[in-house]
């Protein structure tokens, strides 16, 4: 006799929240990394970051928001690893990925954001700043459409601001304070 073989799927959230201290102002389910909260987040789903100062290297693997929740306070995405991205977008799924209100700094031999053959990108109101890169682009594999830079300050990374290479299209890129990066802002 064949035996029915249990299937079991993760139970993923539509909002999370993250604080270094654990405690997300009584809020449930709280969790103290972002890529821990990323692995319970679904997709179309947000991530809430209180404030306090994060060091990992954040991996988003689907379409996820990750959004700061006091933008006078904002939260510090800090590299871990020094020679990887801060923030690294493989997103292959419909649903789109947002940052907005993070600072995101360390990556000083890599980027602060890269992103990988993902399409539909908004980073809005983030602070990207010493890193090798600011936001690193790399359509050379599969092509990147619908990115929107925005209101963001992109500064003081030793090489480049934003760097777009390969096969991208759609990109919007405005009301930002792109300075003092090494080689150029873009």
């Amino acid at each position: 006799s064949i035996l029915p073989i249990p299937l079991t799927t993760p139970n993923f959230l539509k909002q999370t929240h993250v604080d270094v201290e654990g405690l997300c102002d009584g809020i449930s389910p709280c969790f103290k990394s972002i890529n821990e909260a990323l692995r319970r987040t679904g997709a179309g789903g947000q991530v809430l970051v209180h404030s306090g100062t994060y060091v990992e290297n954040v991996i988003l693997v689907r379409g996820v928001s990750i959004i700061a929740v006091n933008a006078f306070e904002p939260p510090i995405i800090r590299a871990n690893n020094i020679q990887e991205p801060t923030i690294h977008i493989l997103s292959v799924s419909r649903f789109p990925v947002r940052l907005r209100g993070l600072i995101v700094t360390g990556s000083v031999y890599s980027s602060g954001v890269k992103i990988d053959g993902s399409e539909d990108i908004e980073i809005k109101d983030c602070i990207i700043h010493g890193n090798l890169l600011g936001v690193f682009v790399n359509g050379s594999g599969k092509q990147i459409g619908n990115l929107m830079i925005a209101n963001s300050d992109i500064d003081d990374n030793f090489d480049f601001g934003i760097f777009i290479m390969g096969n991208v299209s759609n990109v919007k890129i405005y009301g930002n304070r792109i300075l003092n990066n090494g080689r150029a802002g873009i």
